[in-house]
């Protein structure tokens, strides 16, 4: 997206379709990352964890 913004705020995707190909749009679109389900709620949590991380530097 051409917004300001959009570099702020995480952006998951949840999606029943778990494809490699599904990946692989989702971070095109800009998303922080594709969960698909049944969602791994775990594997959620560290993901955020990860990129609220990362902002602190």
């Amino acid at each position: 997206m051409n917004r300001p913004d959009t570099k702020t705020v995480l952006m998951f995707a949840l999606s029943a379709d778990a494809f490699v190909e599904d990946e692989r749009l989702s971070a095109e679109s800009g998303m922080n990352g594709h969960f698909a389900k049944p969602v791994d709620f775990a594997a959620l949590q560290r993901s955020i964890g990860k990129f609220l991380r990362q902002r602190r530097g």
